[in-house]
Parts: C-alpha cells; structure tokens; sequence
C-alpha cells in the first residue's frame, strides 16, 4: 500500500518547534478551507446538511463511525505499532493535522463533490463510482490509482449515505489513513 508519508517527513517527534513550523500553516489552512465552505454556503444561501453536516443523525453517525474506528485504531497502535516514534503533545499535532485534514476531504467529496455528480450523471451508483475513482486517484501520489482506496471509499459512502452526514465516515476515513 502506497501512502504519502510526510508526516515522517516533517520529522515528527525529534524538534517541536520544527514540526510546529511545518504544521503552522497546513491546520490553519484546513481551517480557512473549511471558512470558506460555509461563506460559499452563506452565499448560496443553503444549509449545512448540504455539505453533509446533519445535526439531526450525527449521534448515531459517530456512533457507527466509533464503532469502525476504534477497532482499526486499535489494529494500529497494539500491532503496527502507530505513534511509536512520537511523543505525547507530537501525537496531538499529529492527530489534529490529519483529523482536520480529512474532515476536509469527507465534506469535499462525500457531501458536496459526490451528491452534486450523481446529480449530474443521474444515476446514484455510475456518480458514487465516479467519484470513487477521482477519491483513488487523487488521494495517491502521483495520479495512481489505489484500488484500497475505491474500496473505502464505498464504505465511507455507505456510511454517509446511511446517516447523511460526515461525522461516521470522517471517523473511519481518519483511522483508515493516519499513520
């Protein structure tokens, strides 16, 4: 499985103030992205359930999305081995890069990009494979396609469709991807 590995590229773990550098401006700029998220919606005057924010399902959401994760988390760290090589406050910046990262991603594809190209196609599983494939292939390095990657992503699909919001498929993404 081939993943982006720079988090190890940032040398998480061995300087602070170096991995604080680095993270200075990729969480504040997942936050902006987000910021304008919701000035795009404000602007076209729709609600949050449109980029798959439901207040309404996202207790059970998280729920099945803990109920997910946790065991992949888990699998992680007791048998891989995940944060081995970081130290305490490093796990946070760790945890906080990718969390706001793939939150990120889930509302880009899952709730705005996907509803709008099963629109678009008219057919709700050619737009889910679509949208699969452009998940696969822009999620790799170097424009590969990743055949783990299509597959999550009809979990994450699954996930979001059952509860029409991100929350569950966010947590699973999250433990699927961070190393």
């Amino acid at each position: 499985m081939y993943r982006l590995m720079m988090m190890r590229d940032y040398n998480v773990g061995s300087n602070l103030s170096e991995e604080l550098r680095s993270f200075l401006y990729i969480i504040p700029y997942n936050i902006l992205l987000f910021v304008m998220m919701l000035i795009i919606l404000k602007a076209s005057k729709l609600k949050l359930k449109a980029i798959g924010i439901n207040f309404k399902t996202l207790p059970k959401s998280l729920l099945v999305g803990l109920v997910v994760a946790v065991p992949i988390l888990a699998y992680k760290i007791l048998v891989e081995g995940l944060f081995e090589e970081y130290d305490g406050i490093n796990i946070l910046w760790v945890c906080l890069y990718f969390a706001t990262y793939m939150f990120i991603k889930e509302l880009m594809y899952r709730g705005l990009i996907q509803p709008r190209i099963v629109t678009l196609v008219g057919n709700k599983w050619l737009g889910i494979a679509i949208v699969a494939l452009m998940f696969s292939v822009l999620t790799a390095s170097g424009m590969n396609f990743e055949l783990e990657d299509f597959l999550v992503h009809f979990v994450l699909v699954y996930v979001f469709n059952k509860y029409d919001n991100v929350a569950g498929s966010f947590l699973i993404y999250f433990a699927w991807n961070i190393y």
